[in-house]
């Protein structure tokens, strides 16, 4: 067997006979699509070189060794990264870009849900996971809707930070929302470190939130939180919890939870 040749902590040499092995780049050009490669070859293909002590595949198994998974290095803050051995500032940087870049490219474009009505939590929740999947702060998001419930532009980012749906402020939403003439509302916010469980404070906002529609006319639909499980599927309608009365729920109401039919007697 013909050992690969190491210079600079790369691997500059591969024997491509059977049974050798092959850089992730070499793989690519040889007909590997990029779904195929692991996630330590796919983060040495971004990586490009290793360093002097340590070649690209070990550096990636490293790096992803440090992290735990692809996931939690993905949602990492270029601070975090720089720390690592073996990445320093300019390879910390270009690692948060992507990861960043990856996420904004995967948001499922706003016209593909103004094709028909926001009329389930479930459908809020698809919408936002991509939104939110990744994003190490709580974000509070406001979604305007017109009168027949179809979504009217991009979701609004209220608010960001610890505790954001205690200090979001109501006259703010409403005023996004006045401006843009919609006839409802619907508010998400993510948990990023916990489960879709509403808190108190949760519950707090949703109410005043509420209230302060009713006043104006521009009904609050619901309250969607999202949890911090990786695949976003970890969320709760507080509409449909029965944690907020939401008042009388006309049949034409297109989030209203379905009713339950009665047994006979």
């Amino acid at each position: 067997m013909v050992m690969p040749k190491r210079r600079g902590g790369v691997l500059k040499r591969v024997v491509r006979e059977s049974g050798e092995v092959m850089l992730p780049r070499e793989k690519l050009l040889s007909g590997t699509t990029a779904a195929e490669l692991t996630d330590q070859e796919l983060l040495a293909v971004l990586l490009k070189t290793g360093t002097k002590d340590c070649n690209v595949l070990d550096l990636s198994r490293n790096i992803l060794k440090e992290f735990g998974s692809l996931y939690d290095l993905s949602i990492a803050d270029w601070r975090e990264l720089k720390e690592v051995r073996g990445l320093g500032l300019v390879r910390s940087l270009e690692l948060y870009s992507m990861f960043e870049f990856g996420r904004r490219a995967i948001k499922q474009p706003v016209h593909d849900f103004q094709k028909e009505p926001i009329d389930s939590a479930e459908k809020v929740a698809q919408l936002m996971k991509a939104w939110i999947l990744g994003d190490p702060q709580e974000t509070f998001y406001v979604l305007f809707l017109n009168a027949r419930g179809f979504l009217m532009s991009e979701p609004k980012a209220m608010m960001r930070g610890s505790k954001c749906e205690s200090t979001v402020g109501v006259s703010d939403v409403y005023r996004e929302a006045v401006k843009r003439n919609a006839s409802s509302i619907i508010v998400v916010h993510n948990h990023p470190a916990g489960g879709s469980s509403p808190s108190a404070a949760d519950i707090a906002i949703t109410e005043r939130l509420f209230a302060a529609g009713v006043a104006l006319g521009i009904e609050l639909k619901d309250h969607v939180v999202i949890g911090g499980a990786s695949d976003g599927e970890d969320w709760t309608s507080i509409r449909e919890s029965g944690m907020v009365a939401f008042g009388s729920v006309g049949r034409d109401d297109p989030i209203a939870p379905p009713k339950k039919e009665r047994k006979n007697q």
